[in-house]
């Protein structure tokens, strides 16, 4: 037999060894597919089951070009037999990538889900924050999309959203105080920036975050939670620090109502260089007000509503 004819034999058989190894791989990574709610997988499983539908062509086309290699005469069903692979293998790569896409949505909509449900867990201990941590997310994506440097909006949001995450630490008597916190309390409550670091650090993939998190309290003055130089402040945290403030201002407090947004700018002006960021404070008060008032979370129970409809409508 041509030296030829036997390479390809042994490519294609090695080829079809490999797609019986995929059949079975696929078959068990799709049973676990059962863990994703009805409605939500009912697409996907049909593009899953396509894909392991053309995982058995493949194979049983391999067989094929192995049997008409042996037979090495039959060169127009071959070349039928290639053409008829090749087409499949781009649909197949078509399919792959659309289910990973959706894949990738829905951890993405997992992440958003376990994140938002660890912000309800503060925002319920502490009444007067509530819709607070979905405020400075929105104000801090805002600030991003108005400055010229590029940002990661997802890590940002995610950031916004968990900044906070560490007063679920703190006791509610400090969190609910009326007046000034004692210089014991303001240690405990200081406290709260190194907790959220702590608690989502161990999460795959937010590792990047945890810094930004743990400095939005400090100053360009260095007098912050941990005294940190300006240039050692990441400039996530300075986005953060400024919507952080912006939000503490015009949100109601233990001990005051929330202030009117031309008061709150006034405030903010002084803290310039010394508290905040100045670029970014300018950029943040170049912004239009009717864009800052978006961002504004009226009523946590009704953005809870809104996530549980977008969710409704989002399907896979």
């Amino acid at each position: 037999m041509n030296p030829n004819l036997i390479s390809s034999f042994i490519l294609i058989v090695l080829g079809a060894v490999i797609m019986s190894v995929n059949i079975k791989i696929s078959f068990n990574i799709y049973k676990k597919l059962k863990l994703i709610p009805v409605k939500r997988r009912k697409s996907i499983n049909i593009l899953c089951e396509i894909h392991l539908t053309l995982i058995c062509f493949f194979l049983f086309g391999y067989l094929l070009m192995a049997f008409c290699t042996i037979r090495g005469r039959i060169i127009i069903i071959r070349l039928l037999l290639t053409g008829v692979i090749l087409f499949l293998g781009a649909i197949f790569v078509f399919i792959g990538i659309i289910i990973q896409s959706k894949m990738l949505r829905l951890i993405d909509e997992t992440y958003m889900q376990t994140i938002r449900s660890l912000t309800r867990a503060i925002e319920v201990r502490d009444k007067y924050t509530e819709g607070h941590s979905e405020h400075v997310a929105n104000l801090s994506i805002l600030i991003c999309k108005n400055l010229s440097k590029k940002f990661n909006m997802k890590m940002i949001e995610y950031a916004g959203l968990l900044h906070d995450v560490g007063k679920i630490g703190v006791p509610e008597y400090i969190l609910n105080k009326p007046g000034k916190l004692s210089d014991s309390e303001m240690n405990i409550m200081r406290t709260h920036a190194k907790m959220s670091r702590d608690i989502i650090k161990p999460i795959s993939g937010f590792n990047e975050i945890s810094d930004w998190i743990l400095y939005h309290h400090e100053r360009m003055d260095g007098k912050g939670y941990y005294h940190i130089d300006a240039d050692n402040i990441p400039i996530q945290s300075r986005i953060i620090a400024v919507a952080d403030t912006y939000s503490a201002l015009v949100t109601n407090r233990p001990y005051r109502n929330g202030m009117e947004h031309n008061k709150a700018i006034r405030i903010m002006k002084e803290c310039a260089g010394t508290q905040l960021d100045s670029g970014i404070l300018n950029t943040f008060l170049n912004i239009p007000i009717n864009e800052v008032k978006k961002c504004m979370v009226k009523n946590f129970n009704e953005v809870a509503k809104e996530i549980d409809e977008s969710l409704e409508k989002f399907k896979l």
